[in-house]
């Protein structure tokens, strides 16, 4: 069975009590291939940083469990998942990132994470 088959199945079979949270496997791999091809795209720092805190702005309320970098997986409530955040919510988290100066690596792997969480979200 693929890695992405065994993800998808887990992240919609693996659920608490609630129906409606998902428990996201954090394959690493496979969100490394995705920061790549990110860094791919012909974009400037500054539209990286939009996209980072636009991703972000979809997960933020929804993380049941923290995305720290410490467990295998994550936890979202479905329900919570903004699919067109507020701009104004992007605006200011961006500004936000922005004053921690973070490397355009770093920002395309935080971007491919939430992405990759997104996605597996919206497929369960």
């Amino acid at each position: 069975m693929s890695s992405d088959k065994r993800d998808n199945e887990l992240a919609s079979k693996a659920q608490n009590n609630d129906k409606h949270i998902v428990i996201v496997p954090l394959d690493k791999e496979a969100i490394k291939r995705k920061a790549e091809e990110i860094a791919t795209w012909k974009n400037s720092y500054d539209t990286f940083l939009w996209l980072f805190a636009e991703a972000e702005n979809r997960l933020a309320d929804a993380y049941v469990t923290a995305l720290d970098g410490t467990s295998p997986n994550v936890q979202v409530d479905a329900r919570k998942v903004i699919d067109a955040p507020p701009r104004e919510a992007t605006e200011s988290l961006a500004k936000a990132i922005y004053s921690r100066r973070p490397r355009l690596s770093e920002i395309h792997w935080f971007l491919a994470e939430r992405r990759y969480i997104y996605e597996k979200i919206k497929k369960a």
